[in-house]
C-alpha cells in the first residue's frame, strides 16, 4: 500500500496518517481520486502542509549552479541539478523521519 506521488512516495505509518490527515481536512482536492490527478508540484505543496503540521520542515534552496534540500534544517548533503530531484529526496527523508518516531 503506497501513495504514489510521481516519484515521491510515502510508506508505513506516514502514508496511513497522511491519508487520515487529508480526510480530516475535508477539502475536495485532497480526495484520493483528485489528489492523484494534481500536478506533482501541487502534490508536493500538500505534502509540505502535512509535514509542517507534524513539525517536520522541508526547505529547498536554489543557488546559482545547484539546488540544496534541507529537512529540519539538516542539509541532505547532495547538490541537485533539478528541483524535482531535491523535492523527491526531501520527501523521502521526511517520510523516514516520520516513520522513525
Amino acid at each position: 500500500m503506497e501513495t504514489k506521488i510521481t516519484t515521491m512516495r510515502l510508506t508505513g505509518q506516514c502514508e496511513i496518517d497522511f491519508k487520515r490527515w487529508r480526510i480530516a481536512k475535508k477539502e475536495s482536492y485532497l480526495k484520493d481520486w483528485f489528489f492523484e490527478e494534481l500536478m506533482p508540484s501541487m502534490q508536493y505543496g500538500v505534502l509540505i502542509d502535512f509535514f509542517e503540521s507534524e513539525d517536520i520542515r522541508i526547505n529547498i534552496h536554489s543557488e546559482i549552479d545547484y539546488i540544496q534540500a534541507y529537512v529540519n534544517d539538516n542539509d541532505l548533503g547532495n547538490h541537485f541539478q533539478f528541483i524535482k530531484e531535491a523535492r523527491t529526496e526531501a520527501i523521502k527523508k521526511a517520510n523516514e523521519i516520520y516513520n522513525l518516531r
